[in-house]
């Protein structure tokens, strides 16, 4: 299923990890397991933020894929199913359809 991750890292601490070297590896090492359709960077509220989405085969593997955000970068972290535009249409088709 199509999943949007938003995190929004806490400054002090993706500081550290910019200072010590190891964001490329982090990020290199997240974005390589999630394997994303589209990742965003960007400011949010005046701290580092992000958007990735990607496709989640099984539920259980939410802590494996959200822990870093928390432990590496001290993010809050949201999950949840999104759709792309393919998908929208499709959906809207069925509600008119009264399905």
């Amino acid at each position: 299923m199509r999943m949007m991750l938003r995190a929004v890292m806490d400054t002090a601490k993706t500081n550290e990890t910019i200072r010590t070297g190891r964001a490329q590896e982090l990020w290199a090492s997240i974005l390589g397991h999630l394997k994303p359709e589209a990742a965003y960077f960007s400011p949010h509220d005046g701290c580092r933020a992000c958007v990735i989405v990607f496709d989640m085969q099984d539920s259980t593997t939410l802590p494996v894929l959200v822990e870093p955000f928390f432990q590496e970068f001290g993010a809050r972290v949201e999950i949840a199913p999104c759709m792309d535009r393919d998908d929208l249409m499709k959906g809207l088709a069925q509600v008119a359809g009264g399905h």
